[in-house]
């Protein structure tokens, strides 16, 4: 990866993806369209992983880590 700052095109980045992830009914232009958004985030975002918990029926949690910049959840 070049020194290039990317962190305002990533912030954008993220903004579009949450934006598609919302969409009803996507055409499959937008599928592609997030896959893109998801491959640069991936590609450009230094990621911060940090690990939120999510609790589960029945007394249960998940740890889910995610990039606390671009917002990508990690398994």
């Amino acid at each position: 990866m070049d020194n290039f700052d990317y962190q305002e095109d990533i912030e954008i980045m993220r903004i579009v993806n949450q934006h598609l992830e919302i969409v009803e009914n996507p055409q499959p232009d937008f599928a592609y369209i997030a896959r893109l958004v998801k491959n640069y985030l991936k590609t450009h975002c230094r990621h911060i992983i940090v690990k939120d918990v999510m609790d589960l029926p029945g007394e249960k949690s998940k740890i889910i880590p995610y990039c606390s910049k671009c917002m990508q959840r990690f398994s």
